[in-house]
């Protein structure tokens, strides 16, 4: 039997930021330890200006009557929202950028765009998979800058970003409760805070509620960035490996996927009272 070569089509595109590994080395060359699927759903990339891109793929579908005109449209918004949030956190010094695709089985990354006028959820996210209702809870069309807040959240609980008011994560997005659906901020916790795309409307914080969901903190920018490098190590996803027996790849499966994904086990610790 004549041994099976693997051939690629190319240099992976991401081998700049990895000089010492080599452009053609697949999974750090130990794919036992490193499964890549794909490798794309979340990525960071530098640009020729020196600033770092994050990108995420996404296979993107609609779920109710919705027009040609509508559909870009809320692509077109949810792009711009998304860059201009990791732009504005980051002083310009990073930008986001979200690529649509249909039925790609290679993404594993899904969003659905839902019209429900009987849901007061506004959206969900399991494991990779998102879904966004374009109506409020009272069955009327949501603008379409919310809706892209309301994707972007979703999309960030996709790389274990969670509530503030549920689990402190970074320094800058530390609250402490003081009572139901009450929070006070700390002497580290960003200005903004109440503002967070992460939080919502009905929490209070330092006696605030705001009105608009749509910044994110540099602590989180940072967050971001060390959840994509997990990512590019296999974590998040696991694909059944028929060479390995099934002990092995269950071992593997609890350590990429159940535990990662397991919310005890997400970066931080839960918020503690005042």
């Amino acid at each position: 039997m004549n041994p099976m070569a693997s051939i690629w089509y190319g240099v992976d595109p991401l081998a700049e930021k990895y000089t010492t590994t080599g452009g053609y080395v697949y999974t750090l060359n130990n794919p036992v330890k490193f499964i890549d699927v794909d490798g794309r759903e979340w990525t960071q990339t530098t640009d020729k200006n020196g600033n770092i891109v994050i990108t995420v793929s996404l296979n993107l579908s609609f779920n109710g009557d919705f027009s040609a005109a509508q559909m870009e449209n809320y692509k077109t918004t949810i792009s711009s929202e998304f860059n201009r949030m990791i732009s504005d956190a980051s002083d310009g010094r990073m930008s986001g950028v979200i690529k649509f695709y249909t039925n790609n089985k290679d993404i594993v990354q899904s969003l659905v765009l839902t019209s429900d006028e009987s849901s007061i959820i506004a959206g969900s996210t399991t494991y990779m998979s998102s879904q966004v209702n374009v109506n409020d809870k009272n069955g009327a069309l949501k603008d379409y800058a919310i809706v892209a807040t309301d994707v972007s959240h979703e999309l960030l609980h996709t790389l274990r970003l969670a509530h503030p008011f549920e689990r402190t994560q970074t320094a800058d997005t530390k609250l402490l409760r003081v009572g139901p659906n009450s929070y006070i901020s700390t002497p580290s916790t960003a200005s903004n805070i109440g503002n967070n795309v992460m939080n919502y409307p009905m929490i209070t914080i330092d006696g605030k509620t705001s009105t608009s969901q749509n910044a994110l903190t540099k602590g989180q920018l940072n967050l971001m960035l060390k959840e994509i490098e997990l990512r590019k190590q296999g974590y998040g996803i696991y694909k059944y490996n028929n060479k390995l027996t099934n002990n092995q790849n269950e071992e593997l499966y609890s350590k990429y996927f159940t535990n990662y994904w397991d919310q005890d086990q997400w970066p931080g610790y839960p918020v503690q009272k005042k």
